[in-house]
């Protein structure tokens, strides 16, 4: 009997769900912090990381959410500011983004951004001069 209970627990365990991280990360997180949080949510099986403030970008920075991450900017302030450097970004979903330069990302003048396999959802900009992912460089949507 005990090792019916036993075939069934592993039965029972192989097709439950894999367990997501939620992840926050709060003001003043680093590119590294953030490089941090994305791996740990992909060896979690996915989820979302919470921005309470945007991640600054100064260098070339490489993040890959091998389709398992979700980063949200809670509807309060962008995801990335890229003031210089080159952000590169594959396989992620970037959502609930808000500013008023730049709903998900800011490109500024010095700053390059390169997008491979990513979705963006519900990023929005408020002001007079602004769109959602788009620089004040040559940028074009």
């Amino acid at each position: 009997m005990g090792k019916y209970v036993v075939y069934a627990l592993g039965l029972v365990l192989m097709f439950a769900p894999r367990v997501r991280a939620d992840v926050t990360l709060t003001n003043g997180a680093s590119a590294a912090d953030f490089g941090t949080a994305v791996s740990d949510t992909i060896s979690a099986g996915g989820g979302t990381i919470l921005l309470t403030a945007p991640i600054v970008i100064s260098d070339d920075e490489l993040f890959n959410g091998e389709s398992h991450v979700t980063v949200s900017g809670g509807n309060t302030n962008p995801i990335f500011v890229v003031e210089s450097g080159h952000l590169t970004l594959l396989n992620m979903k970037l959502v609930n983004g808000f500013g008023r330069m730049g709903g998900a990302i800011f490109v500024d003048t010095n700053g390059v951004v390169t997008l491979t396999n990513c979705v963006f959802s519900n990023n929005n900009v408020r002001g007079t001069n602004g769109d959602s992912a788009v620089s004040n460089t040559n940028a074009s949507i």
